[in-house]
């Protein structure tokens, strides 16, 4: 996953068209390429266009978490736009972390946090506007407003 993390395009579709799979996950926690590309929009659309699937979560000492909500919590609003348009990002909007926590609740809490200095609220309104559900609740209740 160095390729992904380094932010080099060039390099990632080099493996992806020698037959690196966008989809196999690490053993250790279940992250995928897509998981590690979630600070990258590039990198994120050249995995996407060679069939990575947005809707799938770490496990482990990742705390379930998707590549969606990763770009959600960081926050990368360049990324999560990339996301939301991959063929299955209604589910991945869907998704939650082991918490409970969607993507929403996870940039909300990142606004919260550090306020709006990194684009926290561009990403929540780009969440919403994808269908993101405002009252989807986390598993102690805590709905994203509650934050």
């Amino acid at each position: 996953m160095q390729a992904v993390r380094s932010g080099s395009v060039e390099c990632v579709r080099a493996l992806l068209e020698h037959g690196a799979l966008p989809n196999t996950a690490r053993q250790e926690d279940g992250c995928t390429p897509l998981h590690a590309a979630a600070q990258c929009a590039e990198v994120a659309r050249e995995l996407l266009a060679h069939g990575a699937r947005s809707a799938v979560a770490c496990f482990r000492s990742a705390g379930g978490v998707t590549a969606l909500m990763l770009a959600a919590g960081a926050p990368n609003l360049e990324a999560a736009k990339v996301l939301l348009h991959a063929p299955d990002a209604a589910a991945a909007l869907k998704m939650r972390g082991a918490s409970g926590k969607t993507a929403l609740a996870l940039a909300v809490w990142c606004y919260r946090k550090h306020g709006d200095a990194d684009g926290a609220a561009a990403v929540v309104k780009a969440l919403l506007a994808a269908g993101a559900d405002a009252e989807a609740a986390d598993n102690d209740g805590a709905q994203p407003l509650h934050w």
